[in-house]
This record gives structure tokens, sequence and C-alpha cells, in this order.
């Protein structure tokens, strides 16, 4: 296939360099856009080109001081766009071929959260929840102001720190995020005063954001230089359902099944750690094994316990910014108050577990599979949408799994898409 090269608004499609034997290299060495990796984590896109510069036409982009941009397209469609990875830019003087790298727009994003951190971006904004210390010698009277995030609005902030617009999907709008006390904690009609005042965490957002991610079971990725989508996997698993399946030509021969990623047996979250409070309890979902493969997940944030009483049991010293909370506003008193996340005492992990995480235990193979894209419609939209569901493809008798994308590699020479999917029974 044809694939027009854009670098920083420079047309560089004829020095492209071609593929075959009279050729030391591919004119595209990579093209691979990645949803995740094999334990669900996130990856950034990347592209590798090798241009000629017989024509001494090319070299002046080894100078260029600013990070620049690439873009590929075949035919009506954007295959690719990212940055320019300069500092790993090659130049071969004796066949006279420039090497250039990119990554996905998300790497730019990440290197700026690097150098932001969340209490300058957050600049003391939230609800204000009212939560009775416990235990107290009166627990019905003492109670603190705290202000908490909705994770949504923790979400938006940091990407707008960026200056990138995001659209969250499958986060509940009532899971709000804090501590700290910022109101005066009373007894009966003795004020004591404001105990201390709120601090945001000093993470960078870099940071915070994996650890958001974690909690939520969630992953993200710019839609283009200026917008992201932040979605929980299971949100964007569920909406691929809802659109066309690719039914692409699979090559003879290159349909298998990687028996090595049966998915998850057993789930773990932890909650909190020495930087947040005492270590949270762990909680465990699982399956009947199949090949004894678990993940882990340690998030920094402490899930609240929840005693007998509607209110939190956060007591004054254990008081931080990680705590993760229901919170709905009550139009009587115009105060927001904390409730349960679930109908049992101390399983606010099992809420997040159930909520976010199950799914990945009804995970089955990994499938890997290429398509050919010789004839008319088979490079389609599709290709590129992230997590999109494969059609069917039986790969072994009896098998009912869906199979969704986490990897799509293209080569436009052979014309072929190989993707790299995750099968779920019962999604």
């Amino acid at each position: 296939m044809y694939v027009s090269v854009d670098i920083d608004g420079t047309d560089y499609s004829t020095r492209l360099m071609a593929s075959g034997n009279d050729n030391p290299v591919d004119g595209i060495e990579e093209l691979l856009l990645a949803m995740e990796d094999e334990d669900g984590g996130g990856v950034i896109g990347a592209a590798t080109l090798n241009l000629s510069d017989l024509n001494g036409e090319v070299t002046g982009i080894l100078n260029a001081a600013q990070m620049g941009t690439l873009k590929l397209e075949a035919g009506n469609l954007t295959l690719y766009e990212g940055i320019l990875d300069r500092p790993n830019f090659n130049y071969d003087k004796q066949n006279r071929i420039v090497t250039v790298k990119s990554l996905g727009y998300e790497a730019k994003v990440l290197k700026q959260l690097e150098a932001i951190t969340m209490d300058t971006v957050l600049n003391f904004k939230g609800i204000y929840v009212e939560i009775p210390y416990a235990p107290s010698a009166a627990p019905w009277n003492d109670y603190a102001g705290r202000r908490f995030n909705q994770a949504i609005f923790l979400f938006e902030e940091i990407f707008k720190s960026a200056g990138v617009t995001c659209t969250v999907n499958g986060i509940p709008d009532d899971v709000y995020i804090g501590g700290k006390v910022i109101l005066s904690v009373h007894a009966g009609l003795v004020d004591f005063g404001p105990k201390w005042y709120d601090l945001e965490p000093l993470d960078t957002c870099k940071d915070y954001l994996a650890e958001l991610c974690k909690l939520f079971n969630a992953t993200w990725w710019m839609e283009s230089d200026t917008t992201a989508i932040v979605t929980t996997k299971l949100a964007a698993l569920q909406e691929s359902k809802t659109l066309a399946a690719y039914e692409g030509n699979i090559i003879k021969g290159e349909k298998r099944l990687r028996l090595n990623n049966n998915g998850y047996d057993a789930i773990t979250l932890t909650s909190g750690n020495s930087e947040s409070g005492p270590q949270g309890n762990k909680r465990t979902i699982s399956r009947t094994a199949l090949n004894a493969r678990t993940l882990n997940v340690s998030v920094k944030f402490k899930l609240a316990e929840l005693l007998s009483r509607t209110y939190l049991a956060i007591a004054e010293t254990e008081d931080n910014p990680y705590y993760v909370i229901k919170a709905t506003y009550d139009d009587t008193t115009g105060l927001y108050t904390a409730e349960r996340l679930t109908n049992s005492v101390n399983g606010e992990a099992t809420y997040f577990l159930d909520t976010f995480y199950n799914f990945e235990l009804q995970g089955t193979h990994e499938a890997e599979i290429t398509y050919s894209l010789l004839q008319s419609g088979t490079l389609n939209a599709t290709l590129l949408r992230k997590y999109f569901q494969l059609g069917t493809l039986d790969l072994f008798s009896g098998d009912t799994s869906e199979y969704f994308a986490r990897e799509v590699a293209f080569d436009p020479y052979n014309e072929t898409a190989t993707v790299r999917a995750v099968g779920y029974v019962g999604l």
C-alpha cells in the first residue's frame, strides 16, 4: 500500500525507502498501534521509518531542535500520528539513510506531567464532606469537614495541566478522593478551631494518573495532540461490542492461539501503603485455576473502612489526601455525605475489584491473527479503533470467546495487519 509521510508539515513520501532485496532496510520498519501490554498496562504506539538521503534532502531534520510531529496516511485513513523521538534518530552515512523514530502523542503528555505536581493542579478545589471522627468519645457530635475531589474531575484536571481536554468513560460520578481537615472540629457547642489545613499530594501528575488508572483498571490514549480518552477497560470493551467487528481476510496459516496467557486465575487489590497511612486489607477474587496466573494490584489510595454507622471511620491521626469514598449531595443539609461503597462492612476493595477487575477472570486466551489488506475495504477505520472486536475466529473446538484487539502491527509492503487480541467468555 502507498503510505504518505508528513514530518513537521513537509512531505517526505518520495524519500521513503521501498522494500526488497535491493534495499538494506525497509522504508517502514515499524508501525505499531498498541493498547496494552500482556499485563494490561498502557502502551504507547510507535513508528520507525527509513528515509533515503541520496539527493541530500533529508539530513536537515537531524538538526531540528523542536520535538516535531509525524503523520502517516494510507488512502483516506490516518494510520498514525505522533511526536518525533529525535534523540533516537540514526544516520547511516555509508548508505545515506536517515532513520526516523516516533512515539504516540501520549509520550509528550507524560513528559509534561512529570514536571507538574498535583498540589499545583488542583489549587485546593473540591467538595466539603462532613465525616465524624471515630472512634470518639461523642461520635455523634464530633465531626470534621474534609475536602474531596470527584475522581472524574481529577482525571480532567491532570490532562488540563498538560493542555489536553479529556473525556472520561466508565467511572462513576459519585466516587471521590481526598481527605485532610479543612474545617473546624466541634464537640457540642465548643469549637476547637481548625486541626490543620488541606494539603494536596505532592505526587507528580504522571504518578498520580498511574495510580488512578490502577484503581479503576482504566487506560487512556490521545485522540489528537490536544484531546484524550480516559476509560475503564471494561467500558472500552463493552463499547466495542456495540460496534461492527472486523471481518478481514485471514491469511492461511496465520491464525494462532497463544496459550501462555489464559487470563487471570486470581486478582488481588491492596489499598494504601506506607505513604498513605496503614496498609489496607487485601481483597481477592478468583476462579478455578487454569494456569496459576495472578494479578496483584497495589494502589496508593486508602479505601476507608466503614463502621456499622453511616459515617466513615477515619481516625484523626490517619487523615490523608488519598482516601476513596462514595459521596452524595444532601438537598436538606446542603452538604455531601459519605456512604458505603458496598452493602458489606469493610468491603470497598471488593467494590473496586468486582466493578472494575472481575471481568478479567473471564479472559481465556490470546490470539494472534494476520489479515491480508490486499482487497478493497480490508484496510478500514475499524483496524484503527481501540480494543476493536474481531469477527468469529473458532480457534479451537468449542471456542466461545469474543476477541478484542490489544495491538495491531502493520506491514505496508506485504499489505498485512497482524493483530494480537485477548479473548473473553461471557463479557
